[in-house]
């Protein structure tokens, strides 16, 4: 069974301060959420329009959490990264034009 140092904190800090929950489901249920998110192959994470999202295997997105409302900074459009007047010019190196950036 794969442990999660995330889950584990979360437990730790949800049970102290509730001195009355019997700890075993809540463990249980941690285990099983690692288990879970082992099994799907979280691969990244990213940042979407609603929040912070785990990447999966299957090339899926779960949100993770959405921030607070006064955290959120407006993004008029699309944002281009590459300059608002002109393209980066530099050549590319290599073979190709592209490469792969994820890692697989």
């Amino acid at each position: 069974m794969p442990a999660s140092e995330v889950l584990t904190k979360i437990l730790e800090d949800y049970t102290a301060n509730n001195p009355t929950l019997e700890a075993a489901h809540l463990r249980t249920f941690c285990e099983y959420a690692a288990t879970w998110l082992a099994s799907k192959g979280v691969v990244g994470v990213g940042h979407t329009p609603n929040g912070l999202a785990l990447r999966l295997a299957d090339g899926s997105e779960l949100l993770l959490f959405e921030p607070a409302p006064e955290v959120i900074i407006p993004v008029p459009g699309e944002v281009s990264i590459t300059g608002t007047q002109s393209k980066i010019t530099k050549p590319v190196q290599g073979d190709a034009p592209s490469f792969q950036i994820t890692g697989r």
